[in-house]
């Protein structure tokens, strides 16, 4: 995602100068944590577009994963038991995400599954995701 514009500004002599900006957003930033409701999705078939993808983790422990993946995602961890937790958000425009993620410790590999009723935010997501040191 971009965010366009521009900057307008006068010099000292009275001149006006004009500056295009882009500034790459990543579509994290318009995600709010979602608590509620994922239960009710889920069931209801609203979320039709998935994705998975198994990527390597250095992290120690799944508890670590859990909260970088929460945090810089702006995720509500839905449930947690063991290595494994759901993960819901849904962006500014109400599109709802939500991602399994499964941590093997011996592999040190994390599975992620998600879920979307939008593919263009769902596809960012992953690919931030995939990007993201742990």
């Amino acid at each position: 995602m971009t965010l366009k514009g521009v900057c307008v500004y006068t010099t000292g002599e009275g001149t006006v100068n004009k500056i295009d900006l882009k500034i790459p957003v990543p579509v994290s930033a318009i995600m709010v944590p979602e608590p509620e409701e994922l239960t009710d999705l889920l069931a209801s078939g609203i979320l039709e577009h998935s994705s998975g993808a198994t990527r390597q983790c250095n992290a120690g422990s799944f508890d670590e994963i859990l909260h970088g993946l929460s945090t810089n995602f702006c995720f509500a961890v839905v449930e947690h038991i063991e290595n494994a937790a759901y993960l819901h958000a849904k962006s500014l425009k109400g599109h709802h995400v939500a991602f399994k993620i499964k941590f093997d410790s011996t592999k040190k590999t994390l599975s992620v599954e998600g879920k979307s009723n939008s593919a263009p935010i769902l596809k960012s997501l992953s690919a931030e995701i995939q990007a993201l040191p742990l």
